[in-house]
Order: C-alpha cells, then sequence, then structure tokens
C-alpha cells in the first residue's frame, strides 16, 4: 500500500490489501501503531506482540520469549506466562480462523491496526 499510494495507484475493485500505508510514517506525520506479527515457516507458527514472542508447531511443546530481556531466544518463559501464551495463541488462531493472508500463510504478515 505504501509504493501504491506514493505512486497513485489504487488496488482493484473488491480487492483488500493486507498490508499498511506507512507514508504518514516515512513523512514523519505519525507514529507506526503497535500491532501483532504473525508469521508462519512451514510448520512453525510465531505471533508477536510487544516484547513478547510465541513459537508453536516444530517444538512439543510451544515456546515464549520476552525479546527486551532474551533477545536471543535463550529462556522459553512459558510455564512462567501461561496467561501470555493464551492470549498471543488465541490472537493466531483467531486469525487463522479469519482466513487473513496477514496471519502469515507462506510468510510473514502483519495483524490488525
Amino acid at each position: 500500500p505504501t509504493c501504491a499510494h506514493i505512486a497513485g495507484a489504487k488496488p482493484p475493485d473488491g480487492q483488500a490489501s493486507d498490508g499498511v500505508d506507512l507514508t504518514p510514517v516515512l513523512f514523519g506525520s505519525e507514529q507506526l501503531a503497535a500491532r501483532d506479527l504473525f508469521w508462519r515457516i512451514d510448520e512453525e507458527q510465531a505471533v508477536r506482540r510487544g516484547d513478547w514472542k510465541l513459537i508453536r508447531g516444530v517444538q512439543p511443546q510451544v515456546e515464549l520469549y520476552n525479546l527486551a530481556r532474551d533477545v536471543g531466544e535463550r529462556d522459553n518463559v512459558a510455564n512462567q506466562h501461561p496467561d501470555v501464551v493464551a492470549a498471543l495463541t488465541d490472537a493466531y488462531e483467531r486469525c487463522e480462523e479469519d482466513g487473513e493472508r496477514r496471519c502469515g500463510r507462506g510468510g510473514v504478515g502483519r495483524g490488525p491496526e
């Protein structure tokens, strides 16, 4: 959407965009809104919300990391934060149920604004 906006292009009728127009951020009039980020690579799924990153699918257990404290993702804190695991799992599953590309089917996606 950013390049399309700069070029003055519009999406075809009835085709929704799964992206975000970043021109206000690029040109300094706004800050990027906080949002969930979703992605999937093969059988591994992940969601990032703020400092939290949840990974599931490859390992028999889910993994949860606080990236503000553990950028190297070495300390899985899923057992200490079941509420965060539940919230991020629910967010990913709701996105999958919606059938949205932003959930990361085939690559990186972005959550709702």
